[in-house]
């Protein structure tokens, strides 16, 4: 139908209906451009949120970067960066310490003027190991400290690639001076130690023979004394053999102890103290006490108080119980101020006030053996049996 045919109501309706339509599109256009402006600043908050993650992750990056650089500089160990020519890129404050530079004056420098020629094989070696991909360890060299001292390091190296090739190195250097200093005083003192076993072993060797000797000595005094009819003269070669036996002892135990110095008297006097006892077999009931404490005497104080006490039991089991039995106490203790004492004491018949001690062989004997030998005192008390008391001076 043509526009002049309608009606003037139908060209109204028709009017209206545009107008809606007009302002539906309108309503539409406005839609869009409120969606393309919401979408616009929806990327524009998308974009300022990753460049903020972008920024918080460059300074967890710079964080992190700092927190390297002060372990990096930390570090007492000498580390440093090269490239594959063995020029330095980068070092610690161990390093630049060492040889007296600072970091612009280092990053001039070859690994080569810091190690000494004489490292130069080991070095040409390590650096082919390197640019092959194969990381160094325990690579020992010396450098040459500002002050001009000699140390020796301990260098670990690793390479650093990019894309399969090797394009830097790192070094890790340990200095190692004390500890090589350390092992060659062990090593020293292993020999030392070494010498000195030998010597202990010959000791030994020499008190065995000595022992051995004075075995012999004694058995040859007591087949002589077996020859002898004199009655005296037999008692005097079995003194003889006793006092013989008594010093054997001494060299017996230091034989079968772990020191060649030292004479443990806690083994050693019950020892000699039964020794002397099975050589008079005797038939009496005489109960002896051994009660020693934990004392450690030289042999050269040893010898002559293993005499004394043979001495003195000796004398005591000849002639303090006529009746046959008895009781004999030996006790050895330490009094303080490396002072010891030594007790002999019986309950016999007591020892005659008018003897003659400068007539008397075994009691000269123990005069001068306390006196001269060990310097010390010898007090006898004869009141219910005999007690004598010995005091000396420990010079272990």
């Amino acid at each position: 139908m043509k526009d002049e045919d309608k009606t003037e109501e139908q060209l109204i309706n028709e009017l209206v209906e545009m107008r809606q339509k007009l302002a539906e599109l309108k309503a539409l256009q406005t839609r869009y451009e409120q969606t393309e402006e919401a979408i616009s600043e929806h990327r524009r908050m998308e974009e300022e949120f990753l460049e903020r993650e972008r920024e918080r992750e460059r300074e967890r990056e710079r964080e992190r970067e700092r927190e390297l650089c002060t372990i990096f500089a930390a570090i007492p160990d000498c580390v440093y960066l090269t490239d594959t020519e063995g020029n330095i890129l980068d070092a610690n404050p161990a390093l630049m310490e060492l040889v007296g530079l600072s970091l612009e004056q280092i990053q001039n420098k070859n690994v080569l003027d810091i190690f000494p020629g004489e490292n130069l094989d080991k070095l040409l070696d390590a650096a082919v190991r390197l640019q092959s991909g194969e990381g160094v360890r325990g690579l020992e060299i010396q450098a040459k400290a500002a002050s001009g001292e000699v140390r020796d390091f301990e260098i670990h190296s690793i390479p650093l690639k990019k894309d399969g090739e090797v394009t830097a190195l790192l070094n890790v250097g340990r200095d190692i001076t004390e500890r090589k200093r350390a092992e060659e005083q062990i090593r020293a003192s292993l020999k030392e130690k070494e010498v000195l076993l030998q010597e202990e072993v010959l000791l030994q060797e020499i008190h065995h023979r000595v022992r051995n000797n004075m075995q012999i000595v004694s058995s040859l005094l007591k087949l002589q004394a077996g020859r002898m009819k004199d009655e005296k003269v037999r008692q005097a070669f079995k003194e003889s053999q006793r006092r013989v036996m008594a010093m054997a002892l001494v060299h017996e135990t230091l034989y079968r102890s772990y020191s060649m110095a030292d004479i443990e008297l806690q083994k050693h006097i019950p020892a000699l103290v039964d020794s002397i006892y099975r050589t008079f077999r005797i038939k009496q009931k005489v109960n002896l006490q051994v009660d020693v404490e934990d004392i450690k005497l030289s042999i050269n104080q040893a010898v002559p108080l293993s005499l004394v006490i043979n001495e003195l039991i000796s004398n005591s089991l000849k002639h303090a119980f006529p009746e046959g039995k008895g009781e004999m106490i030996i006790k050895v203790r330490s009094r303080g101020d490396n002072e010891i004492e030594v007790v002999v004491r019986d309950n016999g018949r007591g020892m005659p006030e008018e003897i003659d001690y400068d007539k008397t062989l075994g009691l000269q004997l123990v005069t001068g053996l306390v006196e001269s030998q060990l310097d010390g005192t010898w007090e006898v008390i004869g009141k219910e049996g005999t007690q004598n008391i010995i005091r000396f001076k420990n010079k272990g």
